[in-house]
């Protein structure tokens, strides 16, 4: 359901996740890839698009983009990556779909 046209440059990617205030938070447990590439990669396989990564003060961030077929864009953020599990958080406009996109990724990662 997720769409190889999802990449999102990061300037549209940055003004979009300012314009948009409600924030999705999910924990992603028992993942079965650590580490920025490996996740990078497993994701990147399912159309979830790697936009920037950051370090900020030793804690890895991770930005992301997708879309759906029929164009309900997400914004993701990865953060807090220790061990087998971090931190998601999706922005989207299609608020409804927010927690679908997470267990697809929980699936992903764990799978």
């Amino acid at each position: 359901l997720l769409s190889s046209s999802g990449r999102l440059e990061k300037m549209p990617w940055m003004n979009s996740w300012r314009s948009i205030e409600k924030e999705n938070y999910y924990d992603i447990v028992n993942m079965n890839v650590s580490g920025l590439e490996p996740i990078k990669n497993k994701l990147e396989q399912c159309n979830v698009f790697t936009v920037a990564f950051r370090n900020i003060s030793g804690q890895d961030y991770l930005y992301l983009s997708s879309k759906t077929i029929d164009g309900s864009i997400f914004l993701l953020e990865i953060s807090q990556m220790t061990g087998n599990s971090c931190k998601l958080c999706i922005k989207t406009l299609s608020d409804h779909l927010a927690l679908a996109l997470a267990l697809s990724i929980q699936l992903f990662l764990s799978s």
